[in-house]
């Protein structure tokens, strides 16, 4: 009799599919923040699915549980960046690639390509 390995496959494949931002994530900052949380719900997912798969292949369910829970904990990171990031303030050009900007009282540096017009620091 075969197995019936559904949950098991569905779980690993989920939780490789949560790992597309770190292959590809867009310049636009709203869109790659939406990405992100996309995928961070993709992992939950893949992880619910990887406990319930367990019964059907083992070795399956526990690999997509733990590349699920890894996508999980370095998406939320990753999210929490991008947060930074759109928050960031009186940034000023420091070359082609890259703005000093004001975080919390800090002095962050940020690709100009994720900054808006509105985070640059207005000229006196």
């Amino acid at each position: 009799m075969k197995k019936d390995r559904r949950l098991a496959v569905a779980s690993l494949v989920l939780a490789l599919i949560a790992l597309i931002p770190f292959i590809y994530l867009p310049s636009n900052i709203k869109v790659a923040m939406a990405i992100v949380v996309i995928c961070i719900l993709v992992a939950v997912v893949g992880v619910v699915l990887g406990f319930l798969g367990k019964k059907q292949d083992k070795g399956i369910a526990i690999a997509g549980t733990i590349i699920g829970f890894v996508a999980i904990f370095i998406l939320c990171i990753t999210l929490f960046g991008l947060v930074v990031i759109k928050d960031a303030k009186d940034c000023v050009v420091k070359d082609d690639e890259v703005s000093t900007c004001e975080y919390m009282g800090q002095e962050i540096e940020i690709p100009n390509v994720l900054l808006t017009d509105d985070q640059m620091k207005e000229q006196e």
